[in-house]
């Protein structure tokens, strides 16, 4: 059981955020597929562009609606100090 355990850990510090973030990607391909199926890149070429456009703006406010101010969400913490840094000394 406990290496069941350490089993789920690893996969929780490997795909790292929520399920629903991850949910994403696969609405993601899937209407990418859709689209290309029908051609409409080729098409419909304004109405692409605005499923594009809707995808990616969806995506975006779906992490920062369901994402907690200071939650982690990358890997590495990112350190703002450190960039400010070499900011200054250029």
């Amino acid at each position: 059981m406990a290496d069941r355990r350490q089993q789920g850990q690893a996969m929780r510090d490997l795909f790292i955020g929520k399920p629903i973030h991850w949910l994403i990607w696969v609405v993601i391909i899937f209407a990418l597929v859709s689209m290309g199926k029908v051609y409409l890149q080729t098409r419909e070429f304004n109405l692409f562009l605005a499923a594009i456009v809707a995808l990616g703006a969806g995506a975006v406010l779906t992490v920062l609606l369901t994402t907690a101010k200071g939650e982690q969400v990358t890997r590495e913490n990112f350190d703002d100090a450190e960039w400010e840094q070499s900011a200054a000394d250029e």
